[in-house]
């Protein structure tokens, strides 16, 4: 909170695992929403959240209309992702692109790939084609000039496991290229733990507070 007055924030990326299991302890409840709660009736400051691999996306987006109203921006389905959000910062707008970790076949249900098809030629148990079909489908809607931010819960191609993480799928299967968002100027992940960057200066896992400007 300190940081947020002293450095004149204009939003927070929260990337996921708001939580450590799909049906957190009272404590933690309670916790999150006195933070929610500061953040949008205190300090005014917005909050982009897409839920990770630990949390109960359905249980996390309790709630999330009502709270869009405040600030408070969350979404935990695919579903709920399908479009850019356009914020107005302190310097022009920026379109907040959403994409909360998901089951690679729920991805291609959101986008509207009930099978496979010969026609896309789409694998929708491939975490790698289904992240990318839903990069493009997000990127594809940004009005031209207009700055965007992608939001995502993934595991990334070359990232360094810190030992911690929990496995999203079984063999490795659920990894994504970082050039799934070399299109947005810039992407805050969630997933592996530590500061890292992936592939690009603005390709970035973070796990202590980051100020950048593009």
């Amino acid at each position: 909170f300190s940081i947020l007055k002293d450095e004149k924030i204009d939003g927070i990326l929260l990337a996921g695992d708001v939580f450590d299991r799909a049906v957190p302890p009272i404590e933690a409840i309670e916790l999150w929403d006195s933070i929610i709660t500061r953040l949008a009736m205190d300090y005014r400051v917005p909050l982009f959240v897409v839920s990770g691999n630990h949390d109960g996306a359905e249980r996390l987006e309790v709630g999330r209309s009502m709270l869009s109203q405040s600030g408070i921006h969350i979404w935990g389905s695919p579903h709920h992702a399908l479009q850019p959000f356009e914020f107005e910062g302190a310097d022009g707008k920026v379109a907040i692109c959403p994409m909360p970790f998901s089951e690679s076949r729920r991805i291609g249900d959101a986008l509207g790939f009930a099978t496979p098809s010969l026609e896309t030629g789409l694998n929708l148990h491939n975490y790698d084609q289904m992240y990318q079909a839903w990069s493009n489908h997000l990127r594809n809607q940004v009005p031209k000039g207009m700055r965007s931010i992608a939001i995502s819960h993934a595991f990334v191609m070359g990232g360094d496991v810190g030992g911690s993480e929990r496995t999203l799928s079984i063999g490795g299967s659920e990894q994504v290229s970082p050039q799934v968002f070399k299109d947005f100027h810039y992407t805050a992940l969630g997933h592996l733990h530590g500061p890292q960057r992936m592939g690009a200066d603005y390709i970035r896992y973070s796990g202590s507070p980051l100020k950048y400007s593009f």
